[in-house]
């Protein structure tokens, strides 16, 4: 088989076993489109088709997980940068979309302290809400 028809049928897969990919990481989102764009020109790399081989097994076994964002427990986000706190919608950041200087920095410092309050409003007994943690 053609490689490039086997990662495009990978790829229906993956999207078709995560909800069209509402359900991935952004950055699985993007390794997606990687590799249908660099299999259709030049290939990819081996750690380019291990990462996406990964991927794959995880979404076709029902094993697929979104990582935590910046490895902060309990929060996840979306493509659209919306920030959830098990699975509550509580923020938005667009820091990535500045790209000025250490911007993963900042985020990943806004994202421990998000993850503070949103656990501080839990231990309170609080519900968790964007409103709650944001004051909207």
């Amino acid at each position: 088989m053609d490689k490039c028809l086997d990662y495009t049928q990978k790829s229906i897969e993956i999207l078709r076993r995560t909800r069209d990919g509402d359900d991935l990481d952004p950055k699985d989102l993007k390794l997606i489109e990687l590799v249908i764009n660099a299999s259709a020109y030049d290939g990819l790399t081996e750690a380019g088709e291990a990462a996406f081989e990964d991927l794959y097994n995880r979404a076709v076994n029902k094993d697929y997980k979104k990582p935590w964002f910046h490895g902060i427990i309990n929060l996840t986000r979306d493509h659209d940068g919306y920030i959830y706190w098990r699975g509550i919608r509580v923020e938005h950041y667009d820091f990535d979309h500045w790209q000025q200087g250490d911007w993963r920095a900042r985020e990943r410092e806004a994202a421990i302290e998000l993850s503070k309050k949103c656990q501080g409003l839990e231990d309170k007994g609080f519900k968790v809400t964007m409103r709650a943690v944001c004051g909207w």
